[in-house]
């Protein structure tokens, strides 16, 4: 009941979105994301325009990040639970699909699967932006930058595709980092 009551508490600070006092003003970063920003040692606008663009859906008028967020071989699905999320994600892994991106910050199960004992540890909204969060730093560490950090996020790849791919998404957070 404990554990089930602190997932809640969690999610939901995860899921705050808190609305500038006026037109003008910036977004506040709701305060799971700026307390794992703190831990992991990287900015807490750039883990949250990260999860923005990873798993961005508009609820109540408000675009946030999403948690029960699925992108299975490169189809996006955003389900109201997480129970939905977790039969489809446990159906895609036991049917041998390794090409599944999973929760907030789309954390990859054939890349990461070993640093979780089940597919639906991803799914925890805390380990989920935990987790992406020290990988975002293990790639700023290796890298030095944090532009060539959030493409390597993406896109590992160094073909020719896989910079264009990392190029583009670093764009885009860097976009939604600059509106933070």
């Amino acid at each position: 009941m404990y554990r089930k009551r602190l997932c809640s508490v969690i999610a939901a600070s995860l899921l705050c979105y808190v609305s500038a006092a006026n037109a003008g003003a910036r977004v506040a970063i709701p305060s799971a994301y700026a307390s794992i920003a703190a831990e992991q040692g990287i900015p807490k606008k750039l883990l949250y325009a990260v999860a923005m663009v990873e798993s961005r859906r508009f609820y109540k008028g408000k675009a946030r990040p999403w948690p029960w967020t699925l992108n299975v071989s490169g189809k996006p699905y955003f389900f109201k639970t997480k129970k939905q999320a977790l039969r489809k994600l446990n159906r895609e892994v036991q049917a041998g699909n390794m090409n599944v991106a999973i929760g907030i910050m789309q954390i990859y199960w054939r890349y990461h699967k070993n640093s979780f004992d089940r597919p639906g540890d991803i799914l925890e909204p805390y380990a989920n932006v935990s987790y992406g969060a020290s990988y975002l730093r293990r790639l700023y560490i290796k890298h030095g930058n944090w532009i060539t950090a959030i493409g390597k996020y993406y896109s590992g790849s160094a073909t020719p595709e896989g910079l264009a791919h990392a190029k583009e998404y670093s764009e885009k957070v860097v976009k939604q980092w600059e509106k933070l």
